[in-house]
């Protein structure tokens, strides 16, 4: 008897050795195949703001998106914004700066993105109504406010990279008249060089 029960206890527990951490690894397992399968979700629009998009949020959002999912964002916006352009001429309303314009100026803001333009993100960024409630007035409300300060942040590193880009436009530009300067001063001496050498023949002919 009692060594029947001492070999049933040592089985019990030889079989939980192996089955508890096999259990656990098929947890694991399931856990990270859930979270892979799962898309990137966009950020939500705050509950306790009317249409408060938080910039800095959004902005996070696209730097983990893959390269086909940033494509896909991309013709998400210009949809949408194609479809709020059409239902402002049909309307007769007045343009004005939305999510989808906010969206657009931050992704041409990312330097990862495909269309990457910091002059089209500075246009749109000084289209910004900083007095408008619904997206980013300084407020008592602590979403506008921190939004406000990101389009500041934002404003001043456009500035910068834009001046960067103005003085690299401007090297550019020095160093083609440089190249097309030597290149005609090259021209000139080939031309003079070969007069000499014309004048040389005449003067060999004539000895």
């Amino acid at each position: 008897m009692f060594s029947t029960k001492h070999d049933n206890s040592n089985t019990s527990q030889a079989f939980n050795s192996v089955l508890l951490p096999t259990v656990i690894a098929l947890i694991l397992i399931t856990m990270l195949s859930a979270c892979q399968l799962t898309p990137k979700a966009e950020p939500k629009v705050a509950k306790n703001t009317h249409k408060t998009l938080h910039y800095s949020h959004y902005y996070l959002w696209l730097k983990t998106l893959s390269p086909q999912e940033l494509v896909a964002e991309i013709d998400s916006q210009k949809k949408a914004l194609s479809l709020q352009s059409d239902t402002i001429t049909e309307q007769g309303t007045s343009h004005k700066f939305t999510q989808h314009h906010a969206k657009m100026m931050l992704i041409y803001s990312l330097p990862s993105s495909p269309i990457y333009q910091p002059y089209a993100a500075k246009t749109l960024l000084n289209n910004a109504n900083f007095s408008d409630d619904d997206y980013s007035s300084p407020s008592d409300n602590s979403d506008s406010l921190h939004n406000l300060a990101f389009m500041l942040l934002l404003k001043d590193q456009l500035n910068a990279q834009l001046k960067l880009l103005t003085a690299q436009a401007a090297l550019k530009t020095k160093a083609k008249q440089e190249y097309a300067r030597k290149d005609a001063a090259i021209e000139q001496l080939e031309k003079q060089l070969h007069q000499l050498k014309k004048i040389e023949e005449n003067l060999t002919k004539h000895q």
